[in-house]
């Protein structure tokens, strides 16, 4: 059994939370919410069922990647609420000023996880690269976390193209089960967002 969660967070909580995931108070208290009412039985912990409960992400394409980064050691499928918020808080921005140490790493190593289809823990696909990322940039989310249509599907297929290239290489013989390792992606993803103003960056 998990720790049952209070009604309300303690200054002290708040203040722990605020310090690891960066994130303001009124997040701090949104996530609280979200995760009691997922909590059904209170019994202080959450299972992929349980996420499953939240609308946007049962209907999302990317619900088992998403599930997936919440749920990092495959012999557990529970996660507390300290667990919960810091895996929400990768993709949640942080008020100004209250950047965390590595967010930027975190959410890319999430993000490789999430284009790591065959869940082997450490390599990409360039086949499940496409694929995903295909869904990403026709997905922008904005400042909610849920994400819009993007209007211009011709500039995603020409970013889809330059981020592949960019990732496997450009040559003339494209094998779909090439692989790069996460810290491969993830250097080439972050130079890429760097350098120029690719919808993908609204991700990171």
């Amino acid at each position: 059994m998990g720790q049952i969660v209070s009604r309300k967070l303690s200054e002290t909580e708040l203040s722990a939370h605020k310090a690891a995931t960066g994130l303001s108070t009124k997040q701090l208290e949104q996530l609280h919410a979200r995760f009691l009412a997922l909590d059904r039985c209170q019994s202080g912990y959450l299972s992929p069922t349980d996420l499953l409960r939240i609308p946007q992400l049962a209907q999302n394409p990317m619900h088992r990647q998403i599930i997936d980064g919440f749920f990092t050691d495959p012999s557990n499928d529970r996660i507390d609420f300290a667990q919960f918020v810091r895996t929400c808080a990768t993709f949640l921005v942080p008020p100004s000023g209250n950047l965390r140490a590595n967010g930027r790493a975190q959410k890319l190593r999430l993000i490789s996880k999430m284009f790591d289809t065959q869940r082997t823990g450490h390599s990409i696909e360039r086949s499940d690269f496409r694929r995903v990322m295909k869904y990403m940039l026709d997905s922008v989310p904005p400042t909610d976390g849920i994400a819009i249509c993007h209007p211009h599907p011709e500039s995603n297929e020409m970013e889809l193209l330059q981020l592949e290239e960019l990732a496997f290489g450009d040559g003339i013989a494209i094998v779909d089960n090439q692989s790069i390792s996460y810290e491969q992606f993830e250097l080439r993803l972050d130079t890429a967002v760097v350098e120029s103003k690719l919808a993908i960056s609204k991700w990171l």
